[in-house]
């Protein structure tokens, strides 16, 4: 949270933290690795159409890094990112996530005033909890440079649960049911990590209403998912 909060102090216009702080943290958690590994770089989104110059960009690395010395942090404003792909301007920092390479990147998180988490996903979350690595469609369009990328990042060395381009790389379909990860050195620690994790995602993508069930046809949803879910997933 600390980097969350240095940011914060310097009051960008549509902020966050996105890409790989974000994706590693995750995939990190998911694996029961802790504390987390040392990022590579801090990467701070931003958006302001009124000054596309590097300099501020480079004010606002140094100003972070009084705050916080020693990190790596990169900061960049959304607003200048589209010239060097050659696409019109993007709209804020979410569209500017949306033409990233691979979808498990394209998640950012600010910390708001009131201390409440805001999460851009422009293209879900789903990926990222599923440990599972795709272009998006601007990287479809761009696919050897997507796949020299994810080559380069040795995803599978750090985080041996990673899949690439498979859509069911997180489940299976088994006869007419669909199956959770089957791999005996899941246990019900790391599957109430993932919960205790992606619950905050799932509530600020789709609100308090969401529901994690698990029962059969004929049990009432309300009830047996409560009684199983909890037997499930029972402390050790």
């Amino acid at each position: 949270m600390e980097q969350l909060r240095a940011v914060r102090r310097l009051a960008l216009p549509d902020w966050c933290i996105a890409a790989g702080f974000v994706r590693n943290r995750v995939w990190d958690h998911l694996h029961g690795i802790a504390p987390p590994r040392a990022p590579a770089d801090i990467d701070v989104l931003y958006y302001d159409a009124a000054d596309l110059s590097k300099e501020s960009e480079a004010r606002y690395e140094q100003r972070l890094g009084e705050l916080l010395p020693g990190l790596p942090w990169q900061v960049r404003n959304q607003a200048r990112m589209h010239v060097w792909k050659g696409l019109p301007q993007h709209k804020d920092t979410s569209d500017s996530m949306v033409y990233w390479l691979e979808t498990v990147t394209s998640v950012g998180v600010r910390l708001e005033e009131d201390d409440s988490l805001t999460v851009l996903a422009p293209l879900g979350t789903d990926d990222l909890l599923g440990l599972v690595c795709r272009p998006t469609a601007f990287g479809q369009t761009r696919r050897d440079e997507y796949e020299a990328r994810i080559a380069s990042k040795r995803w599978r060395d750090l985080w041996p649960r990673f899949a690439r381009d498979f859509g069911l790389a997180a489940g299976a379909l088994t006869g007419n049911h669909r199956s959770m990860i089957s791999c005996p050195t899941v246990t019900r620690r790391a599957i109430r990590g993932h919960y205790e994790l992606s619950t905050l995602f799932y509530w600020l993508l789709w609100g308090r209403h969401i529901h994690h069930g698990l029962w059969r046809a004929d049990e009432s949803p309300a009830t047996a998912s409560t009684i199983r879910i909890g037997r499930a997933v029972a402390f050790e």
